[in-house]
């Protein structure tokens, strides 16, 4: 993995605890908002491994 991409996952982490954060103060629609962008992260991090690496899900058949 690049340094960008660790520092996507470390991100992604950090804004996760910040979406829990709003969720136990009942804050839910911002904490929806996070975690779409997050899902969002993730789809492109996905992507990238795929790309490089293969899809693993394939490989298997």
């Amino acid at each position: 993995m690049t340094k960008s991409e660790y520092n996507r996952i470390d991100y992604i982490e950090e804004v996760m605890g910040n979406a829990f954060e709003l969720l136990d103060t009942g804050r839910v629609a911002a904490a929806k908002e996070i975690i779409r962008a997050v899902n969002l992260q993730l789809r492109v991090l996905k992507r990238t491994g795929e790309k490089r690496y293969g899809n693993p899900s394939k490989a298997e058949e």
